[in-house]
């Protein structure tokens, strides 16, 4: 994906964390796709190229919406809810330990 124009950085975190579960796991890429495009669409009511962006990021969206069709995160809150929330549990958990343990990472 290509880079955000300058007046939607703050998409940056949600893009890139995106990005790299999007293999692993779709289901939270699509959440946090989901998320930059909702900041977006109010970041970029006056810029042009932002908008472009955000539309671009919309169809990128939904290709990953028809992709995932018939999962259970896609058609129930609640189950979504949950995923995401355990994905970011076992994120947190994650850095919790490498803290604990002294390993830091840049």
């Amino acid at each position: 994906m290509e880079k955000p124009p300058p007046s939607l950085r703050k998409l940056l975190p949600f893009l890139n964390l995106g990005h790299q579960h999007r293999e692993k796991d779709p289901v939270v890429a699509y959440y946090l796709y989901f998320q930059a495009v909702n900041e977006g669409i109010a970041l970029s009511k006056q810029d042009k190229a932002a908008k472009a962006y955000v539309v671009s990021l919309m169809d990128k969206l939904e290709q990953m919406k028809h992709s995932l069709r018939g999962r259970e995160e896609m058609s129930d809150d609640v189950v979504a809810q949950v995923h995401v929330e355990n994905a970011a549990l076992k994120l947190f958990n994650y850095a919790d330990n490498e803290d604990r343990n002294g390993r830091f990472h840049v």
